[in-house]
């Protein structure tokens, strides 16, 4: 149907040369897709890579965390030492002075 009206409208001396930049276009649009999903598919690939390291990382830590506590040599953690100093700075506001929570 398209193609009909395209013949009536263009002409039947300049409608061959229509289907043929319509089908290079169609092809270059073709390849330009092709392109793109290879490059997306590139990415997902090194996403995914990324997040396999992460992974293996944080089993690492986990386990460098058992052998810390294993060895008695456990190093406190970010939040432990905020604890510790959330406590201390409790104990300083409450007696006024560090000196009077140590006596």
């Amino acid at each position: 149907m398209i193609g009909v009206v395209a013949l009536i409208v263009v002409g039947p001396e300049e409608f061959p040369a229509m289907v043929r930049n319509v089908t290079r276009g169609i092809a270059k649009l073709r390849n330009v897709a092709g392109a793109v999903k290879e490059d997306l598919s590139h990415e997902i690939d090194k996403a995914e890579e990324l997040k396999r390291l992460i992974e293996r990382e944080t089993k690492i830590a986990e386990m460098q965390d058992v052998m810390n506590d294993i060895n008695g040599t456990a190093v406190p953690s970010q939040s432990q030492t905020q604890s510790a100093v959330t406590k201390a700075n409790e104990k300083t506001t409450s007696s006024g002075s560090p000196e009077a929570t140590s006596k």
